[in-house]
C-alpha cells in the first residue's frame, strides 16, 4: 500500500474536527447552528487535491476550498437528518467494518493502525470516522429503501438505452477473478471452546484428505445455512467472503483445503471448487446492469433528499472564505 494512498484516504474519513481544533480555527459556514471549521475545510481539500493529482488531473486551487465546503456542508446536512430519523450503527458494526477496510488493503487490524498512527492520526478519532461513514452509508440505505426495485423489463431498456455498458463491464471486470467456495464453519452452537472447535476441523480436515466427501461432513458438523447446500457458498468476487478467510483463499488452488481459519463468525475450513474470470460468468452483465441501474436510481432519490435538506436547512457563509492548501 503506497503511502500517499493511505494519507489520502485516511484524511478523506476526517470530517469534524475535535473541539480543541474548532476552538483555533475560523468558520467556514454554519449549518443549522453547527460549525464547519476552516480546518476541516482545508482537509477536505487537500484529500481533493491529492484524488486529482493521483489521477494525473491538473490540481486547480481556485474554487477547490469551495467545493471542499460544499461537500462538507452536505455531509453535515445528512448527519443531522440520520440524528433526527435515529440512524445508529452499533460497536460490532463498527469493527467489522475496520476489519474489511483492513483486509481490502492487505493489512491486519493492528497493521492498519500502524498505518493510521503513521500518518499521524488517533486511533479514537479513525474509528469515530468510520463510525460517521457507517452511520451516512445507512441513511443512504434507508433513502434508497423502496426506490431501487429494477424489473426485467427496465433492465432490458437500460442495456439498449446505455450500449456504453458493454464496454464499461468489460473494463471493470478485466482481470477480475471469481472463486467458487465451499466451507464447514463451527461457531459454537453445540459447544466447545476455539481450542476445542480448532480441533474438530482439524480432525475433519483429516478425513477430507483420506477421501471423505466434503459436501457430506458440511451437511453433518456445518453449523452454517449452507450446511444444507453441502457447505457451498457459490461463486464469489473479491471482498464478499468472510476478510479473514478470504486472505488464505487467496493462496488456495483448486480443490486445496485450507487449516482451520478463525474470524468473527467462528472456526472456518474452506475448499476451493474453481476459479474463473468474472468475464466467463454468464449472468455477469446483466447483473452488472442490473446493479448501474439500481445505483441510479439510488442516486436520484438521494439527490431528491439532499435538494429537500438544503430547501429546508439555515445556511451561512461567512466571508470572505480562504482558498490557499
Amino acid at each position: 500500500m503506497q503511502r500517499w494512498w493511505v494519507a489520502v484516504w485516511i484524511a478523506g474519513w476526517m470530517t469534524v474536527g475535535t473541539a480543541a481544533e474548532m476552538g483555533s480555527v475560523g468558520v467556514a459556514a454554519v449549518v443549522n447552528g453547527e460549525a464547519v471549521t476552516t480546518l476541516e475545510v482545508q482537509e477536505r481539500q487537500r484529500v481533493l487535491a491529492a484524488r486529482l493529482a493521483q489521477r494525473g488531473e491538473r490540481v486547480r486551487e481556485e474554487g477547490l476550498f469551495a467545493e471542499a465546503l460544499e461537500l462538507l456542508i452536505e455531509e453535515r446536512l445528512q448527519l443531522q437528518a440520520a440524528r433526527r430519523l435515529g440512524v445508529q450503527v452499533t460497536a460490532e458494526e463498527v469493527e467489522r467494518a475496520i476489519e474489511a477496510i483492513a483486509a481490502r488493503n492487505r493489512l491486519s487490524v493492528e497493521g492498519l493502525k500502524e498505518a493510521v498512527a503513521r500518518e499521524g492520526m488517533e486511533w479514537r478519532r479513525f474509528r469515530r470516522e468510520v463510525e460517521l461513514q457507517l452511520v451516512l452509508q445507512r441513511l443512504r440505505e434507508r433513502v434508497a429503501q423502496g426506490n431501487d426495485t429494477v424489473s426485467e423489463a427496465e433492465v432490458d431498456h437500460f442495456v439498449a438505452a446505455f450500449p456504453e455498458l458493454r464496454r464499461r463491464f468489460a473494463e471493470e471486470a478485466a482481470g477480475v477473478m471469481q472463486v467458487r467456495l465451499r466451507h464447514i464453519l463451527l461457531k459454537g452452537l453445540r459447544g466447545g471452546r476455539d481450542e476445542e472447535l480448532r480441533a474438530r476441523l482439524w480432525a475433519l480436515r483429516e478425513r477430507l484428505t483420506q477421501g471423505e466427501s466434503f459436501a457430506d461432513l458440511a451437511r453433518v458438523h456445518s453449523e452454517d445455512g449452507s450446511a444444507v447446500e453441502g457447505g457451498e457458498v457459490g461463486w464469489v468476487l473479491p471482498g464478499e467472503f468472510v476478510p479473514e478467510a478470504e486472505r488464505v483463499v487467496e493462496r488456495l488452488k483448486p480443490g486445496e483445503i485450507s487449516e482451520p481459519i478463525k474470524s468473527r463468525l467462528g472456526w472456518h475450513l474452506v475448499e476451493v471448487i474453481a476459479r474463473r474470470p468474472l468475464t466467463e460468468d454468464p449472468d455477469a452483465f446483466r447483473n452488472f446492469a442490473r446493479q448501474k441501474l439500481r445505483e441510479r436510481k439510488r442516486q436520484q432519490a438521494l439527490e431528491a433528499f439532499l435538494q429537500s435538506l438544503q430547501a429546508e436547512a439555515v445556511i451561512e457563509r461567512p466571508k470572505p472564505m480562504p482558498e490557499a492548501l
